[in-house]
Order: structure tokens, then C-alpha cells, then sequence
């Protein structure tokens, strides 16, 4: 039997819209240093002249949202940053979020190109540190990896350094793609094409400092899992002695061990079809949750998800099932996101818009489905794509980017997100408040 969400248990949809995005005027030069700017710098170089906003439900409009490539929220919830682009273009925007309220406006745009920027052509994508210091993006086009300070009062970015060119033997940063940072920051993993030789670079990095060293090709490891030829996703367990990596459209999932030499190996391989494991199809996200029990691995092919059991201590994993979801045959599951400690797990429906939330028991790892949140406000039908999707650490709120409309829109969802009905909206003077259900 359906239940109604009162007011106090679930957020209204909160984002706004520009008519047309403000001319962005360059009103002074910013240092072209890759190495250094200084903070009387940072975020005095553009003059973002907002136009008034219209209804609070139309989502942002930004034409770059259209290319996006990857989205990320600050550790504090402030800050939401978007990558975007492609060959020969690229552009980094910053957001600031009101974590009270959810409002979320546009602070500044880091373009491809830029004084004190530099070649940032066709960012693949982006990540965080975990203490909300540095921005990393990876730069396809032009071979290299960029590393942004955060002043973590305004959410505003400067260009600290790159890593790019050689690593040392052949081994180049060539088209890097993907990137992950273990839980405490200090290692960053870099997917690179290499010519069509995929591999993962391993950079060692100073926490306080920001300095990265280079420590290790995969290479050689990576060539003893015939699956994992083309690694596409990494995870990192809490404890950062083990990573979990996926192929390209793959049928694997590879256990890497920190060895007493201070290097990754290869220690445990599964395959579909093979020892009992099921469902692992064209995998396309990877999670770890934070206690450390569980691996969870989205599959396309497979149109659901598939739950290993891990040993927090040794690392070990065991395959438990694999889920089947979606509402209907056509829905494939794009990533995986984890919200109250991993007591949540959403799973964004690239084809149908709508984001399939699992209860996880947090003592036992076993897992419950629930239901789905709806899509969109139904005020704009036909929404359905999900090109880049995160979740406020607060567990409240879901970002996402539908990249056809270049729209960024805030689904606030609150902490009763799973006891949510049907949509049921009402009005309250000029906002149309909705609430996003979920089935059964």
C-alpha cells in the first residue's frame, strides 16, 4: 500500500535557470604559469554577469553541460564541479551549493585555453581529494593530467601543476581517461590509451603538499587477466592495500594486493561463467562501500549489478548474486552510488531516467531492493538521459547532468528518500513543490 511523504521528509526540488548564460568578460590577466598562481589571482580573473533567474523548477541551463564528461561534489557539500567537452574544447565548471537551502548557482568556468590554464582539450574526467584541497581533471586531448587548488571557503580553482609526458622507460602519459584516488588521497590511479596500449599508471601522492611521484605501471600485471586488457573502472578498498579494476565492456573483475615492495599485483581474478559468478556483463561502474564489506560492480549487459562479500582484513572476495534492475527490459544500469555510509545504494537507468534505490544491511552487507525514484518534475516530460550523476555526502541529495538538454538539475531526495510515495505535487505560493516516488 502506497504511503505519502510529508513535507518535513523530503526537499522540494530546488534549482534555478538562466534565460541565457552571462557573457563571461575577462577582466584581468591571470598568471600563465603551470606551476604557480598566486591567491590574489585566484578567481579574479572572470566577471560572471548573471541574468535573472526564471521559475525555480526550470533546471540550469549551461550549452557546455552538453558534453559532459564527469561531475563531482566537494567532501563539505559546497561545491559541485563539472567537466566538459571534447576534442579540441574543454571547460571545468564550478558551482557553489547552499547546504541548507540546495540552491545551486554557477561561480565560475575554467576553460581550455585559458591564461593560467593552459591545453585542457577533451576532459575525460574528474575527481576530488578527500580533504576537498585539490581538483584533478584528465585531459585526453592533450596529453595530461591538470591538478587544481581548491580555496575550500569559495569553491574557486587555480591551476597548481600537470602531469603529463614521460614516466620513465616507454612508459608515457599518453591519452589519459580515467582516474581514481584512494579513500585517504595518497595514491591516484590514471587510465591511459598509450597508442591502444591501455594501461594504469600508479602516482604517489603528498598529502600535504600536493606533490606527485610517479611509482608504477600496471602493464605487466594487467597482461595476466586476458579480461582486463582494456581497464576502464578502479576502486580502492578503505584501507588503500587493494584495487578493484574492470575492463572496457568487460566480463572481469581483478583484485590488485599491495605487496611488501610497495607495488600492486594481481592476486584474484573472477570472470562470468566461471566458478559460479553470474552476471558479470559489460560492467560499467565499480563501488566499494565504506566499511569495506561489500564490492559492487554495475553491469550493462547484464541489466543489473553484481554483490561480492569482502574480507575487510585480507581483502579476499567472495561473489554472493547478482540483481537484475530496472522497470522495464530496455533499462541499463550506468553507475553505482553509495549514500549514508553505504547503507543506501542507488543505481542511476540510463534509458529510462529514474534511479533504482537498494537498503543495505550495514552489519551483514545483505542487500533489499525498495524501489525507484522517479525521474524528472513532471513539468518537463521526456527527460531521460543521465550523463553525469553524484551524490551530497550528506546523503540528501542527487546532482545529475542530462547532457541532450545541457541541463543540471538538483533532485533533492532527503534522508526518508526510501519511504517516499507516488509523485504527489501541490501548490505553495509561486514554487510547484514535488515529491519524487518510489514504486511498490
Amino acid at each position: 500500500m502506497a504511503s505519502y511523504a510529508t513535507q518535513s521528509q523530503v526537499l522540494s526540488l530546488l534549482t534555478s535557470r538562466w534565460g541565457e548564460l552571462g557573457k563571461l568578460v575577462q577582466t584581468s590577466d591571470l598568471v600563465a604559469s603551470d606551476r604557480a598562481m598566486t591567491a590574489a589571482n585566484c578567481g579574479k580573473g572572470w566577471d560572471l554577469r548573471e541574468r535573472t533567474p526564471s521559475p525555480a523548477l526550470a533546471p540550469l541551463f549551461i550549452s557546455e553541460l552538453k558534453t559532459v564528461q564527469g561531475l563531482v561534489i566537494s567532501p563539505d557539500g559546497t561545491s559541485v564541479y563539472v567537466a566538459a567537452g571534447h576534442t579540441g574544447h574543454g571547460a571545468v565548471l564550478s558551482f557553489a551549493r547552499d547546504t541548507k537551502s540546495g540552491d545551486v548557482r554557477l561561480t565560475d568556468v575554467l576553460r581550455d585555453g585559458d591564461a593560467g590554464v593552459g591545453p585542457m582539450g577533451d576532459p575525460q574526467d574528474i575527481v576530488i581529494s578527500p580533504d576537498g584541497r585539490r581538483v584533478i581533471v584528465c585531459s585526453q586531448a592533450d596529453n595530461n593530467v591538470l591538478v587544481f587548488e581548491r580555496n575550500r571557503e569559495t569553491g574557486i580553482l587555480c591551476l597548481q601543476g600537470r602531469l603529463r609526458g614521460c614516466q620513465g622507460g616507454d612508459i608515457t602519459l599518453d591519452e589519459p581517461f580515467a582516474l581514481t584516488l584512494s579513500q585517504d588521497g595518497s595514491i591516484l590511479l590514471v587510465a591511459v590509451a598509450e597508442f591502444l596500449d591501455v594501461n594504469i599508471l600508479g602516482f604517489r601522492r603528498n598529502t600535504e603538499t600536493g606533490v606527485f611521484e610517479f611509482f608504477q605501471s600496471f602493464s605487466h600485471e594487467l597482461k595476466k587477466a586476458p579480461g582486463l586488457g582494456l581497464p576502464q573502472k578502479m576502486a580502492f578498498s578503505p584501507d588503500g592495500r587493494f584495487i578493484y579494476v574492470t575492463g572496457f565492456q568487460g566480463t572481469s573483475l581483478g583484485v590488485f594486493e599491495l605487496s611488501g615492495a610497495g607495488r600492486f599485483i594481481l592476486s584474484d581474478l573472477f570472470t562470468d561463467g566461471v566458478n559460479g559468478v553470474t552476471g558479470l556483463r559489460d560492467i560499467s561502474d565499480i563501488a566499494v562501500t565504506p566499511d569495506g564489506l561489500s564490492v559492487l560492480v554495475a553491469c550493462r549487459g547484464a541489466r543489473g549489478f553484481c554483490m561480492f562479500q569482502r574480507d575487510p582484513w585480507r581483502g579476499r572476495l567472495k561473489f554472493m548474486a547478482s540483481h537484475r534492475v530496472g522497470k522495464k527490459p530496455s533499462d541499463i544500469v550506468g553507475n553505482i552510488l553509495l549514500g549514508q555510509q553505504g547503507g543506501l545504494v542507488f543505481l542511476p537507468l540510463d534509458q529510462d531516467g529514474a534511479i533504482a534505490v537498494w537498503c543495505r544491511d550495514l552489519e551483514t552487507g545483505e542487500m533489499v531492493f525498495d524501489g525507484y525514484i522517479d525521474g524528472i518534475s513532471q513539468d518537463y516530460p521526456g527527460r531521460k538521459a543521465v550523463d553525469g550523476v553524484a551524490i551530497t555526502p550528506d546523503g540528501t541529495t542527487l546532482i545529475r547532468v542530462d547532457g541532450p538538454r545541457g541541463e543540471l538539475i538538483v533532485q533533492n531526495i532527503g534522508e526518508a528518500c526510501v519511504h517516499l510515495a507516488h509523485r504527489q505535487p501541490y501548490e505553495t505560493g509561486d514554487l510547484l513543490h514535488s515529491y519524487f516516488g518510489i514504486d511498490g
